[in-house]
């Protein structure tokens, strides 16, 4: 057809103006199925009560240590308990994000973490950005982590039966 407007599909073939608007208009539909489900969802609601939310908000309530769960002033930069770096800006403070870093690293190698794709992607990447030639030192220590955590999973499932 000589008067109809056309554009080059891929292969080769000509698209004309019917698929190309019926294309353009499924993309349409499809960007706004999308933006309205995501402006109409509704947040979950909180597993506690009024009473319980409003204390949560109170600026007497003294912090917690993330890792003993122990009440914490706001002066200081680490928990009195365990050592953990907890202050509100210790992730800003170029001298006090090295502790919460290695609190990272130290989790790697010492505790539980979550046995997950990204997880372990995260700390090798990581890992390598900071440690650069001794990365394979640390990934060695990650690595028994995680394989001791998987000993002690088979380990409790087997006392559970």
């Amino acid at each position: 057809m000589p008067g109809n407007l056309c554009i080059q599909k891929m292969t080769g073939d000509k698209l004309t103006i019917e698929e190309f608007a019926m294309m353009t208009g499924t993309v349409a539909i499809a960007i706004w199925v999308i933006r309205h489900s995501w402006e109409s969802a509704h947040p979950s609601p909180d597993p506690w009560d009024d009473d319980v939310a409003k204390s949560l908000l109170d600026p007497e309530l003294p912090a917690l240590c993330h890792r003993c769960l122990v009440p914490h002033g706001t002066v200081g930069w680490f928990c009195p308990s365990c050592g953990a770096s907890v202050g509100p800006y210790n992730n800003y403070m170029p001298y006090v994000c090295i502790f919460a870093e290695g609190e990272v690293f130290r989790a790697g190698v010492n505790d539980r973490i979550r046995r997950s794709p990204l997880t372990v992607v995260g700390y090798l990447f990581y890992s390598l950005v900071n440690f650069a030639i001794f990365a394979p030192v640390y990934w060695y220590f990650l690595f028994r982590n995680l394989k001791r955590q998987k000993v002690e999973c088979v380990h409790d499932s087997e006392q559970a039966t």
